[in-house]
């Protein structure tokens, strides 16, 4: 039997047998398939900067990339997956970046061994969004839900999710 580590070769192969395996249970995973969709492989790299007077509590990756990306001015917010050696599933985590294929990790700043895809937003408009709507982070399971739209369209080179509710039926 392979080992794990042999097994990640791209996150994008774990993420949809991840999404496959919630299908043979019958069940979707509405944020899986939104992330394999829309998003991108980024490349893991060294947390630059030395934030120990101030470090980045665990657990809490999407508050941390906001404050982080805003304090050293990042370009991009990325919100989708993280893939560690010694856990068999994805986990949904935030990261920055300032060039689009490079994953900037403030939570888990060492960046031996991990695989990261997800979709990029412009760091300041995600920033605006989670706070006007009192969230942290772009995606939840909430949001993803059959009373949430979401439409994804580009602007300025960039992509763009955007959310609205629904109209009620009847």
């Amino acid at each position: 039997m392979r080992s794990f580590r042999a097994f990640i070769t791209e996150s994008k192969d774990v993420i949809e047998q991840f999404v496959k395996g919630w299908r043979v249970l019958g069940h979707s995973d509405i944020l899986g398939e939104h992330i394999l969709k829309n998003g991108s492989e980024f490349t893991p790299v060294s947390y630059p900067h030395n934030d120990d007077d101030d470090p980045w509590p665990t657990k809490q990756c999407f508050k941390n990339a906001i404050l982080a990306g805003a304090r050293h001015n990042y370009k991009y917010y990325v919100e989708g997956y993280v893939i560690l050696p010694k856990i068999p599933f994805p986990i949904h985590h935030a990261w920055l970046s300032n060039d689009g294929i490079h994953a900037i990790d403030p939570t888990l700043n060492d960046e031996r061994n991990r695989k990261y895809y997800g979709i990029k937003y412009d760091r300041e408009e995600a920033t605006r969004i989670m706070l006007k709507k009192g969230i942290a982070g772009m995606l939840g399971y909430r949001r993803l839900a059959r009373e949430v739209h979401v439409k994804t369209h580009t602007r300025d080179g960039h992509k763009i999710v955007s959310y609205t509710r629904n109209k009620p039926r009847g």
